[in-house]
């Protein structure tokens, strides 16, 4: 994909030669792998999920929303073109793997955000 032209005219955002898309594809979940970054059953990395849903090309890093739409339960990571047929990396297990780098070990992503002093945002709320 080409470089996308980002302008400010008079303080108003401008894109121009970019097409504003949305795509929705819906699925359900058919397998859910919780040790896939141990068993590596399926090529997306981690914890990940098996789903019947037609995506799109280039739709890696796509959320994947729970059946009332207000959750991310993961995103997508691989897909096969013309397939109902994709795979969602799962994002909560995933938060509490351990982090592979000697400065972080016995760490996972879910303690450096809880910590306060890494940068992460972090929201707070009901059901969040």
């Amino acid at each position: 994909m080409d470089d996308i032209p980002i302008k400010f005219d008079a303080g108003q955002l401008s894109v121009s030669g970019f097409e504003w898309n949305l795509y929705v594809s819906i699925g359900s979940i058919m397998t859910v792998l919780h040790n896939n970054h141990v068993e590596k059953a399926v090529l997306t990395p981690g914890p990940c999920f098996d789903f019947n849903a037609r995506i799109p090309g280039k739709m890696s890093g796509a959320p994947v929303f729970g059946a009332q739409g207000a959750i991310v339960r993961g995103v997508v990571s691989t897909s096969f073109s013309g397939e109902e047929h994709a795979y969602g990396a799962m994002l909560g297990p995933a938060m509490d793997l351990p982090l592979d780098e000697p400065s972080a070990i016995g760490r996972t992503l879910r303690g450096l955000i809880g910590s306060g002093r890494e940068g992460f945002a972090q929201v707070f709320g009901a059901g969040l």
